[in-house]
């Protein structure tokens, strides 16, 4: 009876690990790390490209746009320079992950998204996502692509431009670089006057007044200082 019995305890041990071996692996649930080579700041970025959000605008200025997703997922954007702040979007999305609704606001429309990784020690921007001229979504095509781009900071309610790393040639000597870089800084606080960007254009006269005072930019920038008060 014992040997029946043995016998009978053998063949379920052998029928349990034949079911255990057919039973299906389970996957793993889908890491939300991202990439290895992501700092603190950017990995919370990108899980916060995960974020839900909810918008419904019709032609609305980008950066409206951006201001009201900025509040949602808590991101912060920010612009290139070249990019059209005032160009009009129509989107509705209800509950979407952000990142999506940001790849269906930029099809076809010859912009894309970064997020913005470290360059030195002063780089304030660090895990903020730049909106750029292209077609990357979420990192630079290829690399090195964001370092090349001029930026301007956004927030929720404006946007602020990302300081430019001084050329060589930078000082008040007076020589044609320098002017030719002082005349570049003008045109670009120009442009961001225009766009209602008071603070951040003063910001770049400053700089022309403060690293080129022997330019003729620097003049135009001194009596435009006066004006753009």
């Amino acid at each position: 009876m014992s040997i029946v019995r043995a016998g009978w305890a053998l063949g379920l041990a052998f029928c349990a690990v034949g079911v255990l071996a057919a039973w299906p692996a389970q996957k793993e649930p889908p890491s939300d790390k991202g990439k290895s080579d992501d700092s603190p700041i950017v990995a919370k970025t990108r899980k916060k490209l995960a974020s839900e959000v909810s918008i419904d605008a019709k032609d609305q200025p980008l950066k409206d746009l951006l201001a009201e997703l900025s509040k949602q997922a808590e991101v912060v954007f920010y612009f290139d320079v070249a990019v059209p702040r005032h160009k009009g979007f129509t989107i509705v999305a209800k509950d979407k992950p952000l990142k999506e609704v940001l790849d269906e606001m930029f099809k076809d429309s010859g912009l894309g998204y970064v997020i913005h990784r470290k360059q030195n020690a002063n780089d304030r921007y660090e895990g903020q996502i730049q909106i750029v001229q292209g077609n990357e979504r979420g990192d630079p095509i290829a690399k090195g692509d964001g370092d090349k781009k001029e930026a301007g900071k956004s927030s929720a309610s404006a946007t602020k431009p990302a300081p430019k790393p001084p050329p060589k040639s930078e000082g008040g000597s007076g020589g044609d670089d320098a002017e030719k870089t002082a005349q570049n800084k003008l045109k670009l606080a120009k442009r961001l006057h225009q766009d209602g960007q008071i603070p951040e254009a003063r910001e770049y006269l400053e700089e022309i007044v403060k690293k080129f005072p022997n330019s003729k930019a620097a003049e135009e920038a001194k009596e435009l200082l006066k004006k753009w008060k």
